[in-house]
């Protein structure tokens, strides 16, 4: 199961940024992407013993098209080349920061509930977040500009 997760990774790591890059407008990439991966968290709440194989995979392509599409909104929003690594500096190290607390929170809940429904629920949340703060990151408002 973790071999398919990683090759949706791969998958979708590779193909999304690619369609992403050839659009002036990401927004529309970034809500198919939070789309897959609510696909992924949904199946694993209502039916984790169904086809779990599935879900990973489907996971692995949303969070794997998610990651490498930021790469492309740092390249599309940064003015010059260094602006463009302030950008992935400050999101790279305050997203990995963030997300270095998830594992830890969704341990708690699993063990003050004994169930896996709150955590995947609380990432279902905060991908509905993601989805409201992607949005204005994947939306250019001078279609064209990119770094140097």
């Amino acid at each position: 199961m973790q071999a398919l997760f990683i090759v949706g990774v791969a998958g979708g790591g590779l193909v999304a940024p690619i369609l992403a890059a050839a659009s002036a407008d990401q927004r529309p990439h970034i809500l198919a992407i939070v789309a897959v991966c609510a696909a992924g968290f949904a199946g694993l709440l209502i039916a984790p013993d169904s086809v779990p194989v599935v879900w990973a995979l489907i996971l692995g392509i949303g969070l794997g098209a998610g990651q490498a599409v930021a790469g492309v909104l740092y390249a599309r929003r940064g003015r010059t080349p260094d602006h463009v690594a302030a950008l992935s500096t400050v999101a790279q190290t305050g997203g990995y920061l963030i997300a270095a607390t998830g594992p830890i929170l969704a341990s708690i809940l699993h063990d003050a509930t004994g169930s896996w429904t709150a955590p995947v629920t609380a990432f279902l949340v905060l991908l509905a977040v993601n989805a409201v703060a992607s949005m204005r990151a994947g939306h250019d408002p001078k279609p064209g500009r990119q770094a140097g």
